[in-house]
């Protein structure tokens, strides 16, 4: 119990961690197999730990912490990064992180860790200690280009519904970065149903239309989805309801 506290400060561990507070190798090793078998250290993988709570035994850092941990460039994304900003209210077993750097999917206390291969580094926050998330903006963009890989477009829609406000130079960031024409149009073809809420501007959705170019693609790849052809971004999109009597300009 000599190290506890300054290991629960840190929440998460890697045996150079340890050995820094311990002061050797030798000690270090001793200390995290003495303490995994009395339940104070949890291994999550091969040279990460979690230090686990007094009060209930659980592990005291979050999903979040820990997904951030799994690789010193991994940041959460995607649909995780739509729960930590508190815009997902369903149950979920998946958290999302992404990368330059890969690494295995693991499962680790009821979770499963997905890794998402992203050089991209832009648009990528530090909140609080140790937690490195997608702005809302591009987790826009990131679930909009990966759809299908990690929630469907009526999650999102409900996520995008929650989310009070965005702005715009982070979404033309994000696509700009991508550059990808096909992308733009799908982009601009989602928002343009909200650009009243987020008060888009003409520019914005003039600058989807022009990157996005004459290219001719689909909303889904997936060719079991129902898609009609949508003149105005000319793209295949799938059919989806939008009420405009309830809340004009919003998807719902």
């Amino acid at each position: 119990m000599k190290y506890y506290q300054e290991f629960a400060q840190k929440m998460i561990l890697t045996f150079g961690d340890v050995e820094t507070i311990v002061g050797n190798r030798y000690t270090a090793a001793r200390i995290i197999a003495d303490y995994e078998e009395k339940g104070f250290l949890i291994r999550i993988k091969k040279n990460l730990y979690a230090v686990a709570s007094m009060e209930n035994g659980g592990f005291i850092p979050n999903e979040f912490r820990i997904g951030c941990a799994l690789k010193s460039d991994a940041f959460i994304s995607h649909h995780s990064a739509f729960v930590f900003y508190g815009y997902y209210n369903q149950v979920y077993s998946t958290v999302d992180v992404s990368s330059p750097t890969r690494f295995e999917n693991l499962v680790f206390g009821g979770k499963e860790y997905r890794h998402h291969s992203s050089a991209l580094l832009q648009q990528v926050e530090t909140v609080g200690y140790a937690i490195r998330v997608t702005t809302i903006e591009r987790t826009i963009v990131d679930s909009i280009k990966d759809m299908k890989k990690t929630m469907e477009l009526e999650e999102l829609i409900r996520c995008v519904e929650m989310v009070p406000w965005i702005k715009e130079k982070g979404l033309l960031e994000t696509l700009s970065a991508y550059d990808n024409h096909l992308l733009w149009k799908k982009v601009g073809y989602l928002l343009s149903n909200c650009k009243i809420k987020f008060e888009l501007t003409d520019s914005f959705f003039e600058a989807c239309r022009n990157y996005g170019g004459k290219s001719l693609g689909y909303f889904y790849s997936d060719a079991k989805t129902s898609q009609h052809y949508d003149k105005e971004w000319g793209i295949y999109v799938p059919s989806i309801k939008i009420d405009q009597e309830v809340s004009p300009d919003v998807l719902i």
